[in-house]
């Protein structure tokens, strides 16, 4: 069980008011991305135009605004006929464009030196996890943030927010390859209930003691097995940390948008830490992240949890080469991550 939904937005990542504003289940983030729905226009249905009292409808023609989209024309076997629309199939149509085309990158990576790690068996799950991976906020952060916060001190208006805008609207440059000032890992792979999985960052030396702006992003995505006759269905629950707050004290990053709790609760934990406080580090030095695994339900606590985990780190302002730095930097290694209990089952075998 491992769904995840899309609702609509304006190119500019604005949010119409198509949209269900609701948590998910346990509180969890509702929806996890935006995607393009097209912009609706409003006839008020009052037909005595008193300002006081606005009945808005949603006018349907084929005529702009809207996004452009394939149609049945009026003269039989013409096929190059388009009408305008809006609304929330437009943006499933898009997000599913979006995941065939990541499906074929990935067919790209199986050929790549170590392309044979990413395990084709659960292809799905890294797909959910990039294209969240790509959802970022907008300027309807800011401005929603404007309108339904009255202390921006309190961390209740991060909660309100996400009911809005998730994760925030899929940037599409994000998702295929990377250019030089940015790096992006993925792994994917399987984990028990108990377990430990430690993925490793090599940091770029061109970002030590500099006062840029960049960021780090991580998500991580997985599938659930479930329980229907339970209240709570979702039996497995995932997670990641950052070892020893790496991420603040190194690179000077922190999560300005997502509540804390409500990003653990659904099957995607995903945080962007922004940071420009300059941070002092050395051509070996890393950063560590921890995936670990939790299931309630003990007749299933032997269950294979698949998840996949993607991580980038980026500067927006200056070009600085942290693809080639990373890669050099990790030595052949980048999307490693070391299970704890695997390292343990060979220290047992080597002493035995």
């Amino acid at each position: 069980m491992g769904q995840f939904s899309t609702q609509i937005c304006g190119f500019s990542g604005s949010v119409l008011n198509a949209n269900q504003q609701s948590w998910g289940k346990m509180r969890s983030i509702k929806p996890e991305i935006l995607m393009p729905g097209g912009r609706q226009t409003y006839q008020n249905r009052n037909k005595l135009f008193d300002t006081r009292n606005v009945i808005l409808s949603p006018t349907f023609s084929p005529l702009p605004p809207g996004l452009l989209t394939a149609a049945p024309g009026n003269v039989p076997g013409k096929v190059n006929t388009y009408v305008y629309t809006a609304g929330t199939s437009n943006a499933t149509a898009l997000a599913t464009r979006k995941l065939g085309q990541l499906t074929e990158t990935l067919d790209d990576l199986e050929v790549a030196p170590r392309g044979n790690e990413l395990n084709k068996k659960i292809e799905a799950v890294l797909l959910k996890a990039l294209i969240c991976h790509g959802a970022q906020p907008s300027d309807a952060f800011e401005i929603l943030k404007d309108v339904i916060c009255d202390n921006p001190k309190e961390s209740r208006w991060r909660a309100n927010l996400s009911r809005f805008v998730g994760y925030g609207a899929v940037s599409p440059e994000r998702l295929f390859g990377c250019e030089d000032h940015q790096a992006t890992l993925l792994r994917s792979g399987y984990i028990k209930s108990g377990e430990q999985h430690r993925f490793q960052l090599a940091l770029p030396p061109s970002l030590s003691s500099k006062t840029v702006n960049r960021r780090l992003i991580v998500t991580l995505a997985w599938f659930s097995p479930i329980t229907a006759q339970r209240a709570h269905y979702r039996e497995a629950k995932c997670w990641f940390s950052i070892v020893d707050d790496l991420h603040d004290k190194t690179l000077g990053a922190h999560n300005r948008n997502y509540d804390g709790n409500m990003i653990k609760q659904g099957t995607v934990q995903h945080e962007v830490f922004y940071g420009e406080r300059a941070g002092v580090f050395t051509a070996d030095s890393l950063i560590e992240i921890d995936i670990n695994c939790k299931i309630k339900n003990n007749d299933l606590s032997d269950s294979k949890i698949p998840f996949a985990l993607v991580v980038t780190l980026d500067t927006q302002d200056i070009s600085i080469p942290i693809y080639r730095e990373v890669k050099q930097g990790i030595d052949g290694s980048v999307d490693k991550i070391k299970s704890t209990t695997l390292d343990a089952e060979v220290g047992k075998q080597s002493n035995g």
